[in-house]
């Protein structure tokens, strides 16, 4: 079958193994991929490439930022480097002449760029990162987009990073286009359990639709299918202990009624797995109190599903204290149903743990508490690191994150003028694992692990030691994983090109010698220092000369990958 500009046409499959015709591609059509991890993507893409060129087909895989990288940890380096060599590869990667276009501009230099490289005909063309090279995308453009792929006989696979906590929004914006796709489907990761969902899927044999396929990495790194057998215990009659409800003591305020039909125990955390012996669909109601150790409480949850499985309720209730945003999220990794938070009046909170009856835990529990642990905790460092140090230690959290779908934040901090970073970190005392800091020239940059938006004004208010107001003239916000990610990898080209400061040595002095200032009502301190700041410290340096990219060069970049 060949076209009326006589290029023929062609299929293949995306690589996912035992999953065809369910990820079959055809020639003249686009697919849409949402993704929610790095890893899986990578696998995705790469495996597919590996199998499409190694049947003697050409491919061109276009990538918002290092392809090298993503191609370096999916384990198939070796299987895909030789079809650079025959010339059956090509990496592109975009440049900000595309992302500064817009609408109908944006899709014909994407096009142009294509033919440039001569990769504009009878291609498997994937877009990693489709999210920002079509970042204004609409019906009108993805269908004059899908006339030219039908025209040239291309197959191009859309994939959309879904990463961070507006993964839901982003996902909509992509489900409003979804008559133009041939398919559509999402890598779904949650809590470390990965699926392929189908919204639906054209193929040769007909239609797929609403199907979800339970998804992993094999041996070999790429992704395969895998029989979820179904537990006795979900499949199970319903138990007799479904309404008994086990709580400890301290789960109740001095004033509150305790339930009649609640049966009360010792608040022991580390006997409530022997109390709770035998339990198969019961409810556990444990207190977290200014004076429990979370530890101990985590083990116990832990404990409590390891042994109970995964029909018994457990409940947290806040009492006259709250669990961190991080433990927050441990806590459900490790087992429990459901966090109550103190605000949460007493009637609410009886009737949120009635709510939980019948419910089954829906994640897989990790292998050991250590594990789940090693799993979920940020990396042991915090405080100032060195600028190459912040970027392998955030991007290292942000992969960690994913396991527990945990909201991070960054923020830029543009120094008050005069100032030098030296002069802000001086004053900044972390100590919490997972928050991190550093600076270049004329920007601190602050990394909260575990923190919502809501919190990051208080969380910088304790950091620093005088009012963020006296040392930064503004703030920049990156509060998704895509936005980090973005924030990290721009961080990280000037770092290769600039002269970032390390002040490593300086801070450590500070902390040596000097005692962090008591913050008082009225910073008199920070006041008196305003007048003479100019003086005291330096002038920034002068601003770069960068020269403008001239007009008609081609915005994809290709990519040289060579072996390590």
């Amino acid at each position: 079958m060949t076209s009326d500009n006589n290029v023929p046409s062609f299929d293949c499959k995306l690589q996912v193994k035992d999953l065809s015709p369910a990820t079959q591609l055809l020639s003249g059509n686009i697919y849409a991929v949402a993704e929610e991890d790095n890893r899986l993507s990578a696998a995705l893409i790469w495996g597919t490439i590996a199998e499409h060129c190694g049947n003697g087909n050409a491919a061109c895989v276009v990538s918002v930022s290092a392809p090298e990288k993503t191609l370096a940890g999916s384990a198939l380096e070796d299987l895909i480097l030789p079809f650079f060599e025959n010339r059956k590869l090509a990496v592109l990667e975009t440049g900000d002449g595309l992302e500064k276009l817009s609408g109908k501009a944006r899709l014909r230099r994407f096009v142009d760029d294509l033919r440039h490289w001569k990769r504009s005909k009878r291609q498997l063309i994937i877009v990693d990162g489709a999210d920002v090279v079509f970042a204004d995308l609409d019906i009108s453009l993805l269908r004059e987009l899908r006339d030219w792929a039908e025209e040239q006989n291309n197959i191009l696979v859309l994939v959309f990073r879904q990463s961070g906590h507006n993964a839901g929004e982003s996902l909509d914006a992509i489900v409003r286009l979804s008559q133009a796709f041939a398919g559509m489907a999402r890598l779904k990761s949650r809590y470390g359990v990965a699926s392929w969902e189908i919204f639906h899927w054209f193929n040769p044999g007909g239609l797929v639709s609403n199907k979800t396929f339970p998804l992993r990495c094999g041996a070999d790194g790429l992704l395969e299918v895998y029989e979820e057998v179904e537990s006795d215990q979900q499949a199970a009659d319903p138990a007799v202990d479904e309404t008994q409800i086990i709580a400890v003591k301290t789960v109740f305020l001095p004033k509150e009624t305790v339930p009649a039909d609640w049966r009360i125990v010792e608040d022991d955390l580390e006997a409530m797995p022997a109390l709770a012996s035998g339990a198969v669909a019961a409810t556990v109601v444990l207190s977290f109190t200014p004076s429990t150790n979370f530890n101990l409480i985590a083990r116990c949850v832990f404990d409590l599903r390891k042994q109970c499985g995964a029909r018994l309720k457990i409940v947290i209730r806040e009492v006259n204290s709250r669990l961190r945003y991080s433990q927050e999220t441990l806590a459900v990794r490790l087992g429990a149903n459901l966090i109550v938070p103190a605000e949460i009046s007493y009637v609410r909170f009886l009737s949120l743990t009635s709510m939980v009856q019948g419910q089954v835990f829906p994640h897989n529990l990790p292998a050991s508490y250590d594990k789940a642990l090693a799993d979920a905790m940020p990396e042991q460092e915090q405080g100032y690191l060195a600028p190459q140090d912040f970027t392998r230690s955030v991007q290292t959290i942000l992969e960690r994150s994913r396991v527990l779908n945990v909201q991070n934040a960054m923020v830029r901090l543009p120094l008050a003028y005069g100032l030098q970073p030296f002069d802000a970190l001086r004053y900044c005392t972390i100590k919490r694992d997972g928050d991190l800091c550093t600076s270049d020239e004329a920007n601190v940059y602050v990394f909260l692990y575990a923190c919502r938006e809501s919190d990051i004004d208080k969380t910088l208010d304790r950091l620093f030691g005088l009012p963020v107001s006296e040392l930064f003239s503004t703030e920049e916000r990156y509060l998704t994983a895509r936005g980090i990610e973005e924030g990290i990898q721009e961080f990280e080209d000037r770092r290769r090109t600039g002269n970032f400061p390390d002040l490593t040595a300086e801070l450590a002095g500070v902390a040596e010698s000097t005692v962090r200032p008591e913050r008082t009502e009225a910073p008199v301190a920070a006041v008196e220092q305003k007048g003479p700041a100019t003086v005291r410290y330096s002038a920034p340096p002068p601003a770069v000369r960068r020269p403008l990219p001239l007009r008609g060069t081609p915005t994809l970049t290709d990519v040289s990958v060579s072996s390590s």
